[in-house]
């Protein structure tokens, strides 16, 4: 019973049908013999396997309506199919009690946590045993990597039970199947008839309903005078058609209340369709029971609006009838005067007959004219039309051979830089193995030579990698993200790992960006090396901040107080393989003009602003919206 009706409590009564008291699933668990564990051995064959989970993020609204939509009692709350805590029905209520607004509520603020878990090939007697011991009603199964693969519940206990209790009732069922047969047929033989009665009523609508409205029969009559097929009801609330439908019926708690009292209640609504207003008389009557409880509703329709409309011109043909008697003595008097008026109405409207002809006349000709100049421009429309779509088709193989051609080219780019580094390589292993082999007998200038040798392989190795990624960073897309600049720039500055004479200065509000972060990252990559780089002091100081630039872009910046750059070289700078100071910083004059080409992507410019000695602050605009 506990199982079929999905409960987990019954009552006990007494031959008299008086509460003696209740017994619960724990009760069963607490009170199963050994016999149960010898033939279910394992959580595994017992424990459901169709689960229902949600991630710690979501709101207890959401999780209660998850829990309402797939009709389950608890959700388990998970991150990467791990177990972080569950929700029950019974938390809900108390969250209910506390008047807490769930409508706000993170769930992994009311969840219970942690969750009791076993392995599926925990024995059933353990299971229960827990559940005894901690006082709970359910655990989560999970494999050796900690994932949920089951949940186990009282009920699932309960359900495992053996087939031997069942079979004990089988001989019990088996004596009364012959006496229930009989009653079925007679039953059945009575609800034919009742039914070929009930669906014989065309001209009458019976509906049928339970205390809580639910309609449970449904005839052809209710279906041509309500609209609705049987199918689309039966199980619904009457309530939900009545607001549907916008019909004027009494409140239903009205009925429920009087139906009792009166045995019946009469009232008529009103339904607006296609081909007008429709009239129905309606009867709710009581379903009474052989012990005279009322146990539920029947509802009976009939369409009276041709009786309505009938009486209502009746009324109107009677109304008039008497407005003709009282006036045809007036008729009489005025009928010589009417002539007269007619005969005047007459000539005038032969005359506006005429006036309206030759407009019609005019009209006519200034259509033909409208339609056949508008002939001609729907033809030259569709030479417009034939060109367009030869212009765009050509456009799209353009644009197809320019992918093309932009593929080639930076394979081009991988080869070209592949080869240059080669030759640079087997120089950077010559000098090596010359140094070794030579190590004691190369006097000063010679080890010189060898590393002067050495350094120049680097940095031509490092020129070919910056001349790749130039080259590369026009035709290199990714996708376009929002980002919040400041967070971003704070993983950005733990990432490089600044020595510890660096401090870099921040503010806390940021904007946010539509932008490809890989791009802005190697922006900002850039200059912040760069003002590393380029700073003798003990102390270096890097600010980052950001301006408003008009409605549409934002000017951000990174200000050093290092060597500073003469106002002659602030364009030249962002120019290709152009280094102010070659011999005394290492680097190629590429990153620069790499920021330039990424800003101008973006629909931005890129300047510097600075004095020797005073520092730089280099700024650079970016569009808000990407």
């Amino acid at each position: 019973m506990i199982e079929n009706n999905k409960v987990r409590h019954l009552v006990v009564v007494d031959d008299e049908s008086r509460a003696v008291g209740v017994v619960t699933q724990s009760n069963m668990i607490e009170h199963l013999g050994y016999e149960y564990f010898v033939e279910i051995r394992r959580v595994s064959q017992v424990m459901t396997k169709v689960l229902f989970t949600i991630s710690k993020g979501a709101t207890v609204d959401q999780t209660v309506t998850e829990m309402a939509r797939n009709s389950v009692s608890c959700l388990i709350i998970a991150q990467d199919n791990r177990p972080l805590g569950m929700l029950t029905e019974r938390d809900v209520v108390n969250l209910l009690v506390d008047h807490k607004d769930i409508w706000k509520l993170k769930v992994e603020e009311v969840m219970s946590s942690p969750v009791r878990t076993v392995s599926p090939n925990t024995s059933v007697h353990e299971v229960s045993e827990i559940m005894k011991q901690e006082h709970i009603r359910r655990v989560v199964v999970v494999d050796e990597d900690g994932k949920i693969v089951g949940l186990t519940t009282q009920t699932d206990l309960v359900r495992g039970l053996e087939v031997k209790y069942i079979e004990t009732l089988k001989e019990v069922i088996k004596e009364k199947d012959i006496k229930i047969e009989s009653t079925s047929r007679d039953l059945a033989d009575k609800t034919v008839y009742l039914d070929n009665i009930l669906r014989s009523s065309i001209y009458m609508g019976i509906v049928v309903a339970d205390l809580d409205f639910r309609i449970s029969y449904y005839n052809p009559g209710a279906e041509q005078i309500l609209g609705y097929p049987a199918e689309e009801v039966i199980g619904r609330d009457v309530r939900e058609i009545h607001f549907e439908e916008n019909v004027g019926l009494p409140p239903f708690d009205t009925i429920a209340e009087t139906i009792p009292k009166n045995k019946s209640q009469t009232f008529t609504f009103e339904q607006d369709k296609k081909n007008g207003k429709r009239f129905i008389d309606a009867m709710v009557s009581g379903i009474w029971d052989n012990e005279e409880k009322l146990v539920g509703f029947v509802l009976m329709l009939r369409d009276v609006t041709e009786c309505r409309r009938a009486e209502e011109k009746l009324r109107e043909s009677t109304r008039r009838l008497k407005i003709a008697y009282d006036q045809s003595t007036v008729y009489a008097q005025q009928l010589n005067e009417e002539i007269t008026q007619r005969k005047q109405a007459q000539k005038a409207l032969q005359k506006a007959h005429d006036e309206l002809e030759q407009r019609v006349r005019e009209r006519t000709i200034k259509l033909v004219n409208m339609t056949e100049q508008l002939k001609r421009q729907l033809t030259e429309r569709g030479r417009v039309e034939q060109a367009l779509r030869l212009a765009h088709k050509y456009l799209s193989k353009k644009a197809a051979d320019l992918e093309a051609a932009n593929e080639e080219l930076s394979q081009y780019d991988h080869i070209v830089a592949h080869v240059l580094k080669a030759p640079l390589r087997a120089i950077h292993f010559y000098s090596d193995f010359l140094r070794e082999d030579f190590e004691g007998t190369l006097n000063g200038d010679q080890k010189t030579y060898i590393d002067s040798l050495t350094r120049v392989v680097r940095q031509g190795a490092k020129l070919v990698d910056d001349l790749l990624e130039f080259s590369m960073v026009c035709r290199r897309s990714g996708p376009i993200e929002t980002i919040d600049v400041g967070v971003f720039l704070q993983e950005l500055i733990v990432s490089l790992d600044l020595p510890s004479d660096v401090e870099v200065v921040m503010g806390n509000e940021w904007p946010t960006i539509e932008a490809e972060p890989a791009l802005v990252q190697e922006i900002f990559l850039h200059l912040i090396s760069n003002a590393v780089k380029f700073n003798h002091l003990p102390r270096k100081r890097i600010e980052i901040g950001w301006l408003p630039a008009g409605d549409e872009h934002y000017k951000l910046f990174v200000r050093d107080n290092g060597i500073g750059i003469e106002p002659r070289y602030h364009e030249q700078i962002f120019h290709v393989f152009e280094p102010l100071y070659p011999k005394e910083f290492e680097g190629t004059g590429v990153g620069l003009a790499i920021c330039k080409k990424i800003v101008q992507r973006h629909g931005g410019r890129i300047w510097v602003e600075s004095e020797p000695g005073k520092g730089s602050t280099f700024y650079f605009t970016i569009s808000s919206a990407g």
